[in-house]
């Protein structure tokens, strides 16, 4: 696929405020995309975001909301649809960091958050990726899952 493949097309990508999400929004923004920019806890960045991609020739909006909650991940799908008229790429990135902690301190409940979001949210979209499939769209589930474990005191 060339850059210029992906002029117009329709672009979800679930935690695009900052970081990987935030630079594939962009990339694809400069490509000419019409990007749905995602954030949980960051909606100043996301709004930064959805700027670059404007000024680079491509349009964004901004959609907010946790995709660990039931029926999140449909209303984003459906919202992307609504701003652009279908949905032909989605890209599931969204993650969190709860906070850093000593692999020795990590507990059995700091691990299943971590592991939570970006499970949940893959199920929701695998789900949900049926509805790309009957619009003939093309779905890419990605799932980034940053714990962020420190193995040694730095």
């Amino acid at each position: 696929m060339l850059p210029s493949d992906l002029k117009g097309k329709a672009c979800l990508i679930t935690g695009s405020s900052r970081g990987i999400g935030a630079a594939v929004a962009r990339g694809l923004g400069v490509c000419g995309a019409h990007v749905a920019v995602h954030y949980n806890n960051g909606r100043e960045e996301a709004e930064a975001v959805a700027a670059d991609i404007a000024r680079a020739s491509g349009k964004a909006i901004v959609l907010h909301g946790d995709v660990t909650e039931t029926g999140t991940v449909e209303r984003l799908l459906a919202e992307t649809v609504r701003g652009f008229g279908r949905l032909d790429i989605l890209i599931n990135n969204a993650g969190d960091v709860i906070g850093r902690h000593l692999v020795t301190e990590t507990t059995d409940a700091f691990f299943d958050r971590q592991v939570a979001l970006p499970a949940s949210e893959a199920r929701a979209l695998a789900v949900s990726g049926r509805e790309c499939q009957r619009a003939n769209s093309t779905w890419a589930g990605e799932s980034s899952c940053t714990t962020n474990k420190k193995m040694y005191n730095e």
